[in-house]
């Protein structure tokens, strides 16, 4: 951490602006965090002032009033929900790829700014982890082709109830989680990232809501 405020600081007029791969979480928190307690985060350009307070943001926290917050106190930490997926995926041994990469990106475009892209990312995570999931079970149920996980979106979603893997109600909970993800754009009242921010959310937290459903279901013989 001292190594990165010496990088920040060492930079005359503050040329360049850090990607999100040079301020991870465990980094961009303790960089804000000994700004703040130096009263020097007025010292950064407005670019690297951005980025840190994006990336403190997409971990769930906010620079408010000279001190960092949880932006929603009572949420789940972001980022150990992210963490939690990635160890889920590893235990149950599904492909990481392309899913994984998807979650990484949608953290990266929402540092960015592009809120748009951010939102896209969070639902091609959600989908091709839905996806690698019923694929899973239909190995896992010894089905024959056609394979259903094949198909259109819906179509997995459909088969992960068919299989049995999801009940009536949690499929019908998880369609409307697509469909808010689906519709970029059509949230009028709430401004674009915020969209970004909580629709990351509801794609991590309905992800991981199906992993568990499939890690009991796979201990099953």
């Amino acid at each position: 951490m001292k190594a990165c405020m010496g990088q920040f600081q060492q930079q005359q007029g503050y040329p360049w602006t850090p990607t999100r791969a040079e301020l991870p979480p465990a980094v961009a928190v303790p960089i804000v965090l000994a700004a703040l307690g130096n009263h020097q985060l007025g010292r950064f350009s407005d670019d690297i002032a951005e980025t840190l307070t994006r990336s403190v943001e997409a971990d769930g926290y906010a620079v408010h009033d000279g001190q960092l917050h949880p932006l929603e106190p009572d949420a789940p930490n972001v980022k150990e929900e992210q963490n939690v997926i990635v160890r889920l995926f590893r235990a149950l041994r599904l492909p990481e790829n392309p899913a994984l990469h998807h979650l990484r990106e949608s953290e990266e475009r929402y540092v960015e700014g592009n809120w748009d892209d951010a939102i896209s990312q969070s639902r091609k995570m959600f989908e091709a982890s839905l996806k690698e999931i019923a694929s899973a079970l239909w190995i896992k149920r010894g089905s024959t082709p056609p394979d259903p996980t094949q198909g259109q979106p819906v179509a997995v979603r459909n088969y992960l109830e068919q299989a049995g893997l999801l009940e009536r109600e949690e499929k019908r909970a998880i369609d409307g989680a697509y469909g808010l993800l689906s519709h970029t754009g059509a949230h009028p009242h709430i401004a674009r990232q915020d969209q970004a921010r909580l629709l990351r959310h509801v794609a991590v937290i309905y992800v991981q809501f199906v992993l568990l459903q499939w890690q009991q279901r796979a201990k099953l013989p």
